[in-house]
């Protein structure tokens, strides 16, 4: 009798999914948005609109790669805006 490898088993199309652990360099949209403390209807919109940060899709699967996320957040980081000195010796 010939044992059979666990790597040839054969797995149907679309009956294996990976955990969120699989790749833990992406977030998934809901974890993105918890951390953004928006919606997922938001990140949905930047999107259309080309605001948010990237995004991989494969088939219906939405991923934010961490890095990412946090190039978009450094890019759109606001300076604190410095008062001049008022002119009229104020």
């Amino acid at each position: 009798m010939q044992a059979t490898s666990p790597l040839l088993t054969t797995v149907p199309l679309g009956s294996f999914s990976l955990p969120d652990t699989a790749f833990p360099e992406y977030l998934t949209p809901d974890a993105l948005a918890a951390m953004l403390g928006i919606s997922e209807r938001t990140l949905q919109r930047w999107h259309a609109a080309r605001r948010g940060p990237a995004r991989c899709k494969v088939g219906k699967l939405i991923r934010y790669r961490i890095e990412a996320v946090r190039d978009w957040l450094a890019a759109n980081e606001e300076r604190p805006v410095v008062r001049r000195a008022d002119r009229r010796g104020h």
